[in-house]
């Protein structure tokens, strides 16, 4: 899984990232819809920002091109 992760940079044309869920279930539940986007955008790479626990859902899922992984949540994120 390691290979997988890169950086994205403001310079990415094509990129997309979704921000997904810390819990498994919710990330499961989106993965028809992150489908459904990389196949009306197939050119596109299709990254997801998840938690440790989170990774594996979507190791072996030939549409997603790079897992990003955040040791914080997207919220602790933000700074509030």
């Amino acid at each position: 899984m390691k290979d997988r992760v890169t950086v994205l940079s403001e310079n990415t044309r094509g990129a997309i990232v979704a921000l997904l869920f810390k819990r498994v279930g919710d990330s499961l539940l989106a993965t028809p819809a992150l489908r459904a986007l990389k196949s009306r955008h197939p050119d596109s790479n299709l990254a997801v920002l998840v938690e440790p626990q989170v990774a594996r859902v979507f190791q072996n899922l030939p549409y997603i091109d790079n897992i990003v992984v955040c040791a914080k949540s997207p919220n602790a994120l933000r700074g509030s």
